[in-house]
């Protein structure tokens, strides 16, 4: 008898502990976090562009939604038209305010340099073509220079799908659609 709950206590601290460790190594939990969503008063994402380049100047090569400490706030990644400083540019999404502007020299970098970032299609012309794909809206964009694509996320009532666009053909090299399940 009492090996009998001997080993039925064993066998529940056993299951107690294997359940207790597997959630602590369960990062699922951090995915399913609802994504940062936009209230309706918030500025459109080419006027948080338009802001930054205005108090910056250069290239946008990202724009990105995002909620800090219940904060709404756009951060735009510019590149200088020498393609020698980055400037990241934190804007107010409801206020239009400039939060913080962080400028970095990348004079040291000279592989970027050496690299033609011609590409023959412009910001619109991809964002047309993801739009055209997925009937949506664009809350994030980012060129790569070093694949020399754009990617993107449009946003629709449902889903939120990323795109990976060539800059100079036009050619949807990858689409991956993530379902919004809140």
């Amino acid at each position: 008898m009492k090996r009998n709950i001997l080993i039925a206590g064993v066998a529940g601290i056993v299951l107690l502990g294997g359940a207790v460790g597997a959630g602590a190594f369960d990062d699922r939990a951090e995915n399913t976090a609802p994504a940062a969503k936009k209230t309706e008063n918030t500025i459109s994402m080419e006027k948080a562009e338009e802001i930054a380049v205005k108090e910056a100047g250069g290239i946008v090569e990202k724009v990105e939604y995002d909620k800090d400490d219940s904060r709404e706030n756009y951060e735009v990644e510019l590149r200088s038209e020498d393609g020698n400083d980055d400037t990241d540019v934190k804007i107010d999404a409801v206020t239009g305010e400039v939060i913080s502007i962080d400028r970095d020299d990348d004079d040291d970098d000279n592989e970027s340099n050496v690299q033609n970032t011609e590409v023959k299609l412009s910001k619109d012309d991809v964002i047309a073509i993801a739009v055209k794909e997925t009937p949506g809206k664009v809350v994030e964009f980012e060129f790569d220079r070093d694949d020399l694509v754009y990617e993107l996320e449009v946003k629709t009532d449902k889903s939120e799908v990323d795109y990976e666009i060539d800059a100079n053909t036009g050619k949807i090299l990858e689409k991956d659609t993530d379902d919004d399940q809140d």
